[in-house]
């Protein structure tokens, strides 16, 4: 009986592709492991609710309807969000090369257990008693971004949508923030009590700590690549195989090594080595031993993976008047894709040669510049509201909803990475930046809304095209490393909020518009860099065919 090919209905039916299933799982998890940063504010009405850092506070005094602020109290708030923010920033300076070596499996889960660390230290902490705030705030920060950062080389499974992927990572990260609201609110309603905010928030560690078995569960040890499967099989277990596999690759045993399963001839994708236990280089190894005869001379089978794995001449070029019916579904004829051989080139450099290229350079400056103005206005923003007389807390309630929802731009966020490409998206994020810094600095409460949606949308399109451009232009071999020192310019960036937040309250007595103003200019720049990105992806491109391997010579 002849062994079904990869793209046959019998394939299918032995082996489930399990992308979806992967990225779902994972979002859920992104969801609930970034909500500091986001949902800062929730978290700090928390804690300043079991009057914490109140010493040396006079008693509440309302001027022209609003409580007058405790400076010292907010200042030592906005220390534990400076310190967190810091961690998220600064962290992939170290999380980085360890994600380049252990992979996203352990990484992911070591991140999960931080972050439930971290919140288990900011339940029993007290600024009068056991004091462990600004540990809990490094740990949630830094766990949180592990957990992150591990997921990105999802998006090689989705070679023609990276950008909505990575949106959609981005979306579950960012809508973390509506976790510490949903907890300030139920924390209100059950009394406010200390009890009533250990206990949930050492419930909302307990869940967390439910992704450390799902991450062990469902990622590989090293990271995907383009040109790779991910598959479940009958048994509930799940693999990564190479797009070029056919019959004799993927569902014939391989090669026999001490980590082999036996498995009933019937349940051929039975036989393939789960992801953690068979590298591809073995599958392809086995392929070769077992379909090539013995004296026959082998071809070297190329697909697109094999240019992130740095081997030249690695891909098949497709004329172009070929491209509309070379456009196939996955697993029958293959895919085409398009790419910039200046990008393509940049993923066979090295590390400190990467790092050195005018794209990492002016990536480093608009992601650092456009984030710094972001996050700033978003550790600031109760403070800014209240000199726009938001004196019950109204819009700084709905500033933390609001920012949690950017997941309603992951259709537009994928559409413009992937349609429009990088330089254009860059520029539209770079704009919007200059307008949120406007309307900031505007005194009139109710456009404040609009601010707040449009801050979203910035904040959530430049962390998607970041580890898009990123992921796309320098593979993933080294993406942890480039990730670590671009946020590491950031992070160190970040550490002038601390004092530039006492300059805007001491000097110039709460004037943040003038603060505002200031970053709005700030910005200009850096459409320079959204040009020379939009060239040089329309710059020699070339097109390539992924083809299994059934249908190349």
């Amino acid at each position: 009986m002849p062994v079904p090919s990869a793209g046959s209905r019998s394939y299918a039916r032995a082996c489930s592709d399990a992308r979806l299933f992967l990225l779902v799982i994972v979002t859920m998890g992104e969801v609930l492991q970034g909500g500091l940063i986001f949902g800062w504010n929730g978290l700090a009405l928390m804690i300043k609710a079991q009057d914490n850092f109140d010493d040396g506070c006079p008693a509440p005094v309302t001027v022209k309807g609003r409580v007058e602020t405790c400076k010292s109290q907010e200042t030592k708030l906005a220390l534990i969000f400076v310190l967190g923010a810091f961690a998220v920033n600064f962290g992939p300076l170290i999380v980085g090369p360890i994600l380049d070596r252990i992979g996203p499996r352990i990484m992911s889960a070591v991140g999960t257990a931080i972050n439930a660390l971290g919140l288990i230290l900011f339940g029993i902490s007290h600024s009068n008693g056991a004091n462990a705030f600004e540990a809990a705030a490094i740990f949630v920060g830094l766990g949180g971004l592990a957990y992150h950062l591990g997921l990105f080389s999802i998006c090689s499974l989705f070679p023609r949508h990276r950008g909505l992927v990575s949106a959609c990572l981005c979306g579950g990260f960012v809508g973390s923030g509506m976790i510490f609201q949903i907890l300030k609110v139920v924390a209100t309603g059950l009394g406010n009590t200390r009890r009533v905010y250990v206990t949930i928030l050492l419930v909302y560690s307990a869940v967390v700590t439910l992704w450390i078995p799902l991450s062990l569960w469902l990622l590989p040890m090293t990271a995907m690549k383009v040109g790779q499967r991910y598959v479940r099989t009958s048994t509930w277990r799940f693999a990564l195989v190479s797009y070029d596999c056919d019959d004799q690759a993927a569902l014939k045993q391989p090669a026999k090594s001490p980590h082999a399963h036996a498995s009933p001839p019937h349940e051929p994708c039975q036989n393939l080595e789960p992801a953690r236990q068979q590298p591809l280089h073995q599958l392809r190894a086995a392929k070769l031993a077992s379909t090539d005869p013995p004296n026959a001379p082998t071809m070297p089978r190329r697909t697109f993976a094999d240019l992130e794995l740095g081997e030249e001449g690695s891909l098949k070029q497709v004329p172009v008047a070929n491209l509309a019916a070379a456009r196939r579904p996955e697993g029958q004829q293959g895919m085409v894709l398009r790419e910039s051989q200046r990008f393509a080139q940049l993923k066979n450099k090295t590390f400190w040669q990467q790092i050195c290229t005018p794209e990492a350079i002016g990536m480093t400056l608009i992601f650092t510049i456009n984030v710094f103005c972001l996050q700033y206005y978003l550790g600031s923003a109760r403070l800014q509201l209240e000199q726009k007389h938001d004196d019950r807390l109204t819009y700084t309630n709905l500033v933390s909803i609001i920012v949690a929802c950017g997941a309603a731009f992951i259709p537009l966020t994928g559409y413009l990475l992937d349609r429009l490409g990088f330089g254009i998206t860059l520029a539209i994020i770079n704009a919007a930046g200059v307008l949120t810094s406007l309307l900031e600095a505007v005194p009139n409460l109710p456009l404040q809304a609009l601010t707040f949606a449009l801050w979203c949308f910035t904040r959530f399109i430049m962390y998607a095209t970041f580890y898009t451009v990123c992921g796309s232009c320098f593979g993933y071999k080294n993406f942890g490393k480039i990730i670590g020192v671009t946020n590491a310019a950031n992070g160190l960036a970040g550490l002038l909020a601390i004092p530039l937040n006492s300059f805007a309250i001491d000097m110039l007595h709460s004037r943040y518009w003038i603060l505002n103003i200031s970053q709005a200019i700030i910005l200009l720049p850096l459409f320079g860099f959204c040009y020379k990105m939009w060239v040089w992806e329309r710059r020699d491109v070339i097109d390539y065919q992924i083809t299994p391997v059934s249908e190349t010579n």
